[in-house]
């Protein structure tokens, strides 16, 4: 539910933010997305990151307000699931792309 008695900082819904950010659930997206956001706020913006339940302790942990969305399709702890293999690949070589292989 992103509008409602969400209640972050005095805001009903993350439409009465100035900018909203949304990343995917990954390390390597949020480390770059959440220091956009201070940067932002450092200016004088507000910000709201909205995502799926597993990223909002980085997200406050980042000091940012937080708006969860899609709780019934990935309820916390789906996105180790989800995502788990992708911290195991270790990319491809030039061979691996030619044609036949």
């Amino acid at each position: 539910m992103l509008c409602g008695s969400i209640g972050v900082n005095g805001k009903e819904c993350w439409s009465d933010y100035e900018n909203w950010l949304l990343s995917m659930p990954l390390t390597g997206h949020l480390n770059p997305m959440t220091a956009l956001a201070r940067k932002l706020q450092s200016r004088g913006h507000e910000v709201v990151f909205i995502g799926v339940p597993d990223i909002e302790p980085v997200v406050r942990g980042a000091d940012l307000d937080f708006v969860p969305f899609c709780e019934n399709e990935y309820p916390p702890g789906s996105m180790a699931k989800t995502w788990g293999g992708v911290a195991k690949l270790h990319g491809l070589t030039w061979r691996d792309t030619r044609p036949g292989n």
